[in-house]
């Protein structure tokens, strides 16, 4: 795969994420966050084991690789834990801030994301934050805040309700990042597909309950196409296709190309959110949306400056092939070496 392939194939992915703000608040104007949240990883779960299960290959070929039906019984705690905090609470909370923002705000507040994971990764493995990464947590900060009291006075519509909205989306955000820093050694030994598929089914929990619930209850809303269609947009591109891109791409070329590719996530998300959902684009979006964009970019000239992934651009994989012998260890330790914040980019834990 091409440089320039590889690239077009993160943007799209990225672009398609950034156009999941604007399904989900099409969504949502008919469906309620838990039911849509149900709805998506019920069916992106019973799509995505069957994927897993044609692909048994790829585990009887890699000894260094656990089997995803073959989960060790101490790591049940931990999936359980990442399929409710990182899934199941970070949509309902996400969602719920959806239904009170705008599209548009909740594109560009992806940058918490990143703030978030850099310093939990700091905190939590002791990682050191670079001079890049110093100045872009403090600019998407600047950034977010920008955006959240841009909108307090209410100009452009939302006042108040707009800015819990967007409160609740960084509390989402939040737990996300908490479920990707923690999930990393666990991707790392199944590989970030199967602990996505491990974590969707762990959701389950959850959102099986609340499908009962509303069906049996008589509380199932009628669900017109713009509805549906929302949500498997949600439940296909964002949740399977996205994350196979991204799978795909990034263990041969390396997390600072996946930096610089989130930059079409907030930008595809804000410009729909104005152009197609007509959202108003208030100064405070406006400063708020440059300075998120600028944090993105610095972030991705720090991962720039760290070593460069051995095999990156050569089409070697951080996996073997089955049937051949494992990769020297410098390869596979890639990741290891360059923190669990750059793995977190590299694995995409997030749904």
């Amino acid at each position: 795969m091409s440089r320039r392939t590889a690239m077009a194939l993160l943007l799209l992915a990225n672009a398609l994420w950034g156009a999941s703000y604007l399904a989900a608040r099409v969504a949502l104007n008919t469906l309620p966050p838990p039911l849509m949240g149900a709805l998506r990883f019920s069916i992106a779960s019973l799509l995505l084991w069957p994927l897993l299960l044609l692909a048994r290959a790829r585990w009887s070929g890699n000894p260094r690789r656990a089997a995803p039906w073959r989960v060790q019984r101490t790591d049940f705690p931990r999936l359980l834990g990442l399929g409710l905090l990182g899934v199941a609470v970070n949509h309902l909370v996400t969602t719920w801030g959806q239904s009170l923002t705008t599209a548009t705000d909740a594109a560009l507040l992806i940058v918490s994301e990143v703030i978030f994971t850099s310093l939990l990764a700091a905190r939590v493995h002791r990682e050191r934050l670079g001079r890049w990464k110093r100045v872009s947590v403090i600019v998407g900060t600047a950034g977010v805040t920008a955006l959240v009291l841009g909108n307090r006075g209410g100009r452009g519509g939302g006042g108040l309700a707009r800015v819990a909205g967007d409160g609740l989306i960084m509390a989402g955000l939040f737990a996300e990042s908490v479920y990707t820093v923690l999930g990393v050694g666990l991707a790392r030994k199944y590989g970030p597909v199967a602990l996505l598929a491990l974590v969707y089914a762990a959701s389950l929990i959850v959102w099986l309950p609340t499908l009962t619930w509303y069906a049996v209850g008589g509380h199932f809303p009628p669900v017109g196409l713009a509805a549906a269609g929302g949500v498997l947009y949600l439940a296909l591109a964002n949740s399977l296709l996205c994350p196979l891109i991204w799978f795909k791409v990034l263990p041969h070329w390396g997390s600072n190309m996946g930096a610089i590719s989130l930059l079409a996530q907030p930008l595809v998300g804000a410009i729909l959110g104005v152009g197609v959902l007509h959202e108003p684009l208030t100064p405070g979006v406006a400063a708020g949306g440059c300075l998120v964009m600028l944090a993105l970019y610095l972030g991705s000239l720090a991962d720039r400056s760290m070593p460069a992934d051995p095999g990156r651009g050569r089409g070697i994989s951080l996996q073997p092939a089955p049937g051949r012998a494992a990769l020297p260890p410098v390869r596979t330790q890639v990741m290891e070496r360059r923190g669990s914040s750059s793995c977190a980019l590299l694995c995409r834990l997030t749904p």
